[in-house]
């Protein structure tokens, strides 16, 4: 027996008139926070702030120039909520289609388990005290990003989240040709605030790593002295010796990786900035060298196209003021395993 089959509207159509109507039915994006969002609470804050402000124009010129103040200043918050949700929607969309978000690091996960942290001055010529004493530390799993923050990485978190750019860029963009060169000039809070505005936008848990967590993925499980063994090469990394004088494309060294991992520019290119006080080994992460609050000098980690290759080993430290700005000091950032 035939069964009689209902007719849709589509079965009426030709293929490009069922793919036009197909994509006039998807979901519009929103350009304003859906009241779920963390967001939405914000932005409907200032936008009644604002609107009670319009309410009542100044009525002299001595309230005037206070009046238009505060409105430009509602409007350039709202601005900025609204660029932080586009970059949100933008994310989610592409996490949908699969894809990662345009401006969120590769990460690499770095299995738990002990390592050997700081240097033996019986196995080691150059031993600093600040190395000493050797210790085996155990981390559990954590991800790391395979390179430091790009120019171009850097670019929507100023633009997102109206933060400072660094001072050596015109305006809001970095110079022409240096999207893929590690961003530069960024101090310790602009890479927390940075990582911050990723926890915002993404909902996921990230941060700076410690100084353990840097160098057990520089160095591996087996103590070498650079990502890629013990004996300097200069052909793996940008550092003084390479002659660059200046930042080179991340991952511009793929012989530089470092063991198992694959990270990329652990040694050279750029300083990076961790979580961690210049504070005195032993390493203990709950003896209060991870206070975030605090605004001790903080460790930085992996030399640069700056500074000679000594630098570049796995276990040397630096210690910076956190405010402190330099063309040789980037990040990376970190994530939790939840």
């Amino acid at each position: 027996m035939e069964i009689d089959r209902p007719q849709h509207k589509d079965d009426e159509m030709s293929p490009d008139e069922q793919a036009t109507a197909q994509t006039e039915a998807r979901p519009k994006v929103q350009r304003q926070p859906a009241p779920a969002h963390p967001l939405a609470a914000e932005r409907a804050c200032l936008q009644r702030a604002l609107e009670a402000l319009e309410a009542c124009p100044p009525r002299g010129w001595v309230e005037r120039p206070l009046w238009w103040g505060l409105r430009w200043l509602y409007q350039l918050r709202l601005r900025r909520t609204d660029a932080t949700w586009e970059a949100w929607v933008t994310g989610k969309q592409a996490s949908a289609a699969g894809s990662a978000y345009a401006f969120e690091p590769d990460l690499v996960l770095i299995p738990r388990g002990a390592f050997l942290m700081g240097s033996d001055p019986e196995e080691d010529r150059i031993v600093p005290g600040a190395e000493q004493p050797q210790q085996t530390l155990y981390l559990p799993d954590y991800y790391l990003a395979k390179t430091p923050v790009t120019d171009a990485q850097y670019v929507a978190f100023v633009e997102g989240a109206g933060h400072n750019p660094p001072r050596h860029w015109k305006g809001a963009r970095p110079p022409r040709g240096r999207d893929q060169h590690p961003v530069v000039s960024v101090s310790w809070y602009d890479a927390m605030a940075y990582c911050r505005w990723l926890v915002q936008v993404t909902g996921k848990p990230y941060r700076l790593p410690t100084e353990a967590e840097w160098e057990k993925a520089a160095r591996g499980t087996d103590g070498r002295t650079y990502p890629w063994g013990d004996e300097w090469d200069a052909s793996r990394c940008n550092t003084k010796e390479s002659g660059k004088e200046g930042t080179t494309p991340v991952g511009l060294y793929p012989k530089g990786a470092s063991p198992s991992y694959g990270l990329l520019d652990m040694a050279g290119n750029v300083w990076e900035w961790t979580s961690s006080l210049y504070w005195a080994y032993p390493y203990r992460a709950d003896d209060g060298r991870e206070d975030l609050s605090s605004h001790e000098s903080r460790v930085l980690r992996g030399g640069s196209w700056l500074n000679p290759y000594d630098s570049a080993r796995a276990a040397y430290r630096r210690a910076y003021v956190s405010a402190y700005h330099s063309r040789t000091h980037g990040f990376r950032p970190c994530m939790s395993v939840t």
